[in-house]
């Protein structure tokens, strides 16, 4: 499964949505039976735990050149991903712009000032 994106030119998307503290989801994406970070690509997270999940996350990925993607707002009815959550998604994503490759989201329009994360 490795060598099917060299050759055939796509990047796997693990569609894990990490939402656990730093230390846990290092465990979850380094190791355990999957090694997520050993093939996938591009993985996503929630905020909700706070930046440290990024960390956790970029300090496995990075090295590997992967990315992730931030749930900044979802379409669920009743969901909390909106309003100062997903301002706080932005400037994680900014702040990581190394690492996060953009968002997961319903209405960007509606929120973002920014093309992508690190854009001026």
């Amino acid at each position: 499964m490795r060598a099917l994106p060299t050759r055939a030119d796509f990047l796997i998307f693990e569609d894990r949505k990490f939402a656990d503290i730093g230390n846990t989801v290092v465990s979850q994406y380094a190791g355990g039976i999957y090694k997520i970070a050993d093939w996938s690509h591009i993985t996503n997270a929630h905020l909700v735990p706070g930046p440290g999940i990024v960390d956790g996350l970029k300090k496995v990925g990075l090295p590997k050149g992967r990315g992730c993607l931030l749930l900044a707002e979802m379409s669920s009815q009743g969901t909390l991903a909106v309003g100062a959550y997903t301002e706080a998604v932005a400037a994680t994503a900014d702040a990581h712009a190394d690492f996060v490759m953009g968002f997961i989201s319903v209405n960007p329009a509606s929120w973002q000032t920014k093309t992508a994360p690190g854009a001026s």
